[in-house]
């Protein structure tokens, strides 16, 4: 801040303003992870949930000044490198607050840089934004096209799946996660999201079984999944 008193708009000094305010919003979300899981777990009255809910508020709060700080040395960056990573970052923070119709304009922004046509992240993004937008075709779409050159990624996979969920093809939803635990078994977020289908579909012993499966892999919506529907 003493830096950004002589010179406002230098880029460096805000993103790198932006970078801390991304670390202290980290790590308020993993404290109100951990907050929410111990109201389940002591079955508290229900008034300490608006604390909760506040942290959250404030959590998004810190991401949208670091979204601010992004912006200030997007804006001010002259160097193309520099600005796709710093247009990574602002996309990211913006999806993470909600404002998804401005992280699909810096995407479409972006997409005018030299070389950045071929950054594969962009169009991982693409996806990411039309997914969080319910536009679930078009972000299987992108997603598959992520795929064709990163076939490992087990997490477009996943997303795939995710989508087909959502348009209601359940079958082709479950195929796709059977294929992600062959391929990676030791992927806990696709024993996570088999069990949701299973709960949603009512047979509770085949969802505990993949949440039990998901916790032992470390995937911690598993663990409020666990408490919320597995346990007396």
């Amino acid at each position: 801040f003493a830096s950004l008193e002589k010179d406002l708009d230098n880029p460096k000094v805000n993103e790198k303003v932006g970078d801390v305010y991304t670390k202290l919003a980290q790590n308020n979300s993993l404290e109100i992870f951990y907050f929410d899981l111990e109201l389940q777990k002591k079955d508290i009255d229900v008034s300490p949930y608006e604390e909760s809910i506040n942290m959250y508020k404030n959590m998004r709060g810190i991401d949208s000044l670091a979204a601010m700080y992004y912006k200030r040395a997007f804006k001010n960056c002259t160097i193309d490198e520099d600005k796709r990573r710093v247009g990574l970052k602002l996309i990211r923070t913006d999806l993470k607050i909600g404002n998804y119709t401005e992280a699909l304009v810096n995407v479409t922004n972006m997409l005018t840089y030299p070389d950045t046509k071929r950054d594969d992240s962009l169009l991982y993004y693409q996806a990411d934004i039309h997914f969080q937008m319910k536009n679930y075709t078009e972000a299987r779409t992108l997603y598959t096209r992520f795929v064709r050159y990163h076939s490992n990624s087990a997490e477009a996979l996943i997303k795939i799946a995710l989508c087909h969920y959502n348009e209601k093809n359940e079958d082709y939803a479950l195929g796709q996660l059977n294929n992600v635990i062959d391929r990676f078994p030791n992927k806990g977020e696709a024993y996570y999201f088999k069990g949701e289908i299973a709960r949603r579909n009512r047979d509770s012993v085949l969802s505990c079984n993949l949440f039990y499966k998901a916790d032992s892999l470390k995937i911690l919506a598993a663990k409020s999944a666990i408490y919320k529907y597995c346990e007396n």
